[in-house]
């Protein structure tokens, strides 16, 4: 019983042209982001996948997203909190510049690595995000079987997907851009 997961990341805002932490602040998609997915969705459509239902972050980049999908794949969408994006505390809203200048060096890089702890500005740390994509895989593994499933989710939840499914011993290629896809199979 598997599972074919499409996996993609929600459209460009202005923060991410900026290269500002967005975390769990709400941000809607600038124009770009609009087309990204647009152009997203259409190649889902025409790339003969059969997706059943969107299941996407409830945080309003991502909803956005998957309502565009929605739209042009005629399919339904819900959300699931265990896609929200990874809760930075105090630290969104900042550049990784100003970050790593009140914070030290290469903190950019530690959290790409997902060696970062945010719990100490009052976000999550790396196990606490694990628990979240486990929850959820195993829920869209028992509810979704056989079926293909869209999720709409963002980069610093990719990359536990990322992580979780090396360790399982499966290939991961995402590119991380905003309105890129994936297709994995669980």
């Amino acid at each position: 019983m598997s599972v074919r997961l499409i996996l993609v990341r929600h459209g460009e805002t202005d923060w991410n042209r900026v290269n500002k932490l967005q975390g769990r602040i709400d941000i809607l998609l600038n124009k770009n982001g609009i087309r990204q997915i647009r152009k997203t969705a259409t190649k889902l459509k025409k790339s003969g996948e059969k997706p059943r239902i969107i299941i996407a972050s409830p945080l309003a980049r991502a909803m956005q997203s998957a309502g565009i999908i929605s739209t042009i794949l005629e399919i339904p969408f819900t959300t699931n909190q265990n896609l929200s994006e990874r809760d930075f505390g105090r630290l969104e809203g900042l550049t990784w510049k100003e970050i790593n200048k009140l914070y030290g060096p290469n903190f950019k890089e530690r959290d790409r690595k997902q060696q970062y702890d945010y719990r100490p500005y009052g976000g999550e740390s790396a196990e606490e995000v694990g628990k979240r994509i486990s929850n959820f895989l195993d829920y869209v593994r028992k509810k979704y079987s056989r079926k293909t499933v869209v999720v709409v989710t963002h980069a610093g939840v990719l990359r536990y997907f990322s992580i979780m499914l090396r360790r399982a011993g499966m290939e991961f290629k995402h590119s991380l851009k905003p309105g890129a896809y994936c297709i994995i199979k669980l």
